[in-house]
C-alpha cells in the first residue's frame, strides 16, 4: 500500500538504465581502453540542446556538460525526494562524478557552464540574508551585555554569601546565521557539518581537481574525514562533537552530499589502483569521453528557460515529520520499474563475478 507521500516513477527501460551502470573496466588504466559509449543526447529532451549549445561554446565533448547538468540537478532536488524500488529500500539521489580526461579536455569549461546556475540559484536563496546577520549581531550583542551583568550579579553574591542569581535568558550566544548554500569547494569538516545542519537539503561538494581533495584526507583528522565523506553517500544522520567550549554537537538529520570534479587519466590509474578496498571509488561514477577539436560556436543565445526549470526543482520542500523536522519525500518506482531495476541489478551482480 502506498502512502499519501509516495509517488510513482514511469517510463523507465533497462536499455536506458544499465549502460549508464555498467562495471568498470580496469583495462582502460594501462592504455587499452574500449571506445566509450555515445551520449544518449535524446533521453534529455529539451536540455539535449542546451547541452550541446553549451558543449560548441566551450569546445568540450557533451558528456563533460551533462554530467555537470545531472550533479546540479540530484543537489538541488537532495533530501526533499528519495526514491524507493520497494519497500524497505530507499536511497537520496546521491551523485559523485569524475570528469575524467587530460589536461586541456575541457572539463573545467564545460563544468562551469553547468555551474553558472548555481550562482543564480544562491543568489535567489541568499535574499533577506543580510538582515538576517544585523538580527543576530544584535541577540549576540544583548546576550554578551546579560552575560556580564550575570556575572557582576555572581560576584555580589558570593561576597554577601548568598546563592547566586540564576543565569537569564537570553544570556548564550547564538550560533551565527549562514548563508543559503547549494555548494561548497574547500571547507573544513565541522564548517561543513554547520552548513548541512543549515541546509537541511543537503549540498554539493565541488573540487576542480579530485586528486587534490583525495590526496588531503585525514592529513590532520586521523581518519574521519574520509569516513565522513562515505557517510555523506547514504543521507543518514550524523553528529559531530564539538569539544571545544564544550558546545552542544552539530546534529546533521541527513547527512548528504554530492561529490564533482575532474581528474587526470594518470591520477584516476594512483586512485582506484592503490585505494582502500573501503567503498570510496565505487561511489563515482566516470565520465571519460573523446576529446573534441576547437571549433568556433554558433552565437545562438541560450534561453532563460532552463534556469527556470532548474529553479521548480529547487523550490522542491521536505516533508516534516511529527516533531516538525525535516524528513524526506518518499518517491516509490512503479512495479514495471521496479522489475526492470531487479533485472539491472542481477545483471551487474553476475558480471561483477565474471
Amino acid at each position: 500500500m502506498q502512502h499519501d507521500n509516495v509517488e510513482t516513477l514511469n517510463n523507465i527501460s533497462l536499455d536506458q538504465v544499465a549502460p549508464v551502470f555498467a562495471p568498470f573496466d580496469a583495462r582502460i588504466l594501462d592504455g587499452n581502453r574500449k571506445k566509450p559509449p555515445v551520449l544518449p543526447i535524446d533521453e534529455f529532451d529539451d536540455w539535449g540542446n542546451w547541452i550541446i549549445k553549451v558543449a560548441e561554446k566551450k569546445s568540450a565533448p557533451r558528456d563533460y556538460v551533462a554530467v555537470g547538468l545531472l550533479s546540479i540537478a540530484s543537489t538541488i532536488i537532495g533530501n526533499a525526494r528519495w526514491s524507493s524500488p520497494w519497500d524497505g529500500w530507499k536511497e537520496p539521489p546521491v551523485l559523485w562524478i569524475a570528469a575524467v580526461g587530460d589536461p586541456s579536455s575541457g572539463k573545467s569549461p564545460a563544468l562551469d557552464e553547468a555551474f553558472s546556475f548555481l550562482r543564480h540559484l544562491e543568489n535567489d536563496m541568499a535574499d533577506g540574508f543580510p538582515e538576517k546577520l544585523k538580527d543576530y549581531e544584535r541577540i549576540k550583542e544583548t546576550a554578551r551585555a546579560k552575560l556580564e551583568d550575570w556575572k557582576g550579579d555572581v560576584k555580589e553574591a558570593v561576597k554577601a554569601n548568598i546563592p547566586a542569581p540564576p543565569m537569564p535568558e537570553g544570556a548564550f550566544e547564538p550560533d551565527p546565521p549562514h548563508m543559503p548554500r547549494i555548494s561548497v569547494t574547500d571547507t573544513t569538516q565541522e564548517a561543513l557539518g554547520h552548513l548541512l545542519a543549515a541546509n537541511p537539503k543537503g549540498l554539493l561538494y565541488r573540487r576542480d581537481e579530485l586528486a587534490g581533495w583525495i590526496g588531503n584526507f585525514d592529513r590532520y583528522s586521523g581518519g574521519g574525514e574520509r569516513t565522513f565523506f562515505l557517510e555523506a553517500f547514504g543521507g543518514r544522520d550524523y553528529n559531530i562533537d564539538r569539544v571545544k567550549h564544550n558546545k552542544e554537537p552539530i546534529r546533521i538529520r541527513h547527512l548528504t552530499i554530492g561529490v564533482i570534479g575532474g581528474i587526470q587519466p594518470e591520477k584516476l590509474a594512483d586512485m582506484v589502483l592503490r585505494g582502500s578496498d573501503d567503498g570510496f571509488v565505487p561511489r563515482f561514477l566516470m565520465c571519460w569521453p573523446v576529446a573534441v577539436p576547437p571549433k568556433r560556436p554558433d552565437e545562438t543565445p541560450i534561453p532563460a528557460r532552463y534556469l527556470h526549470a532548474l529553479q521548480r526543482l529547487q523550490s522542491l520542500q521536505m516533508n516534516r515529520d511529527e516533531n516538525d523536522l525535516p524528513t524526506p519525500k518518499v518517491i516509490k518506482l512503479s512495479e514495471e520499474a521496479a522489475c526492470l531495476f531487479d533485472q539491472w541489478r542481477q545483471k551487474n551482480d553476475r558480471q561483477s563475478k565474471e
